[in-house]
């Protein structure tokens, strides 16, 4: 009950997520995309992050479409029910996966390191990326993304203007459960909410990829 009462709390949450972010957005019609597709995408976000394989880019992910994540290894219910579905999109997309690079960026960077980040993400595909780096810059990415965690609210800031407290190393953490879509120039170009299917997640993927 208690998780299902979290993933309840996190989808009002993600409500918040579009306007946020503050740009406009096409809800198209159902039978065209299951997703919010951003139009125009959002301007790329530049970020410099750490992967097991080393640092990892922005700039190093252009070319390719980019499906982004934040959550963490410990995390009990969404991250890994979500991990699961990009694992069976990623699989859906047959020789199409090589043009997709799914990473999941952690939102509890004191806990998880590159390595257990490998780990993690490696489970569900060795392809997936997990990726990490110190705190102000974790802060920073998710700022630039609209990503509600911990203790912040959506826009990362306390309503007082100083920034949130961080929870207890042992404590869970509520985070935005939304999957965000880059396009090749790194703009955010579409978001997917928890409620969505692979099915349905897949589906759009490869009308993007035609775009």
């Amino acid at each position: 009950m208690r998780s299902r009462r979290i993933l309840i709390a996190l989808a009002a949450v993600n409500a918040v997520l579009i306007a946020a972010l503050g740009f406009t957005v096409v809800r198209a019609r159902s039978a065209e995309w299951h997703g919010t597709l951003l139009d125009p995408p959002m301007t790329a976000q530049s970020f410099e992050l750490v992967s097991a394989r080393g640092p990892v880019s922005s700039a190093d992910l252009r070319g390719r479409w980019t499906v982004l994540f934040f959550g963490y290894t410990r995390c009990p219910d969404a991250c890994p029910l979500t991990l699961e579905k990009l694992r069976r999109v990623h699989d859906a997309l047959g020789d199409d996966a090589e043009q997709v690079q799914v990473a999941l960026v952690t939102v509890d960077p004191e806990h998880d390191t590159p390595d257990r980040l490998a780990g993690y993400v490696e489970r569900f595909d060795p392809s997936f990326l997990g990726l990490t780096a110190d705190a102000p810059t974790i802060e920073a990415v998710t700022k630039a993304y609209g990503i509600y965690h911990a203790g912040s609210d959506p826009a990362g800031a306390a309503a007082d203007g100083h920034a949130a407290h961080a929870p207890p190393r042992n404590a869970l953490i509520d985070h935005t459960t939304h999957v965000l879509v880059l396009d090749r120039d790194g703009r955010l170009a579409m978001l997917w909410g928890p409620e969505l299917t692979a099915e349905q997640m897949s589906g759009d993927l490869r009308r993007l990829l035609r775009r």
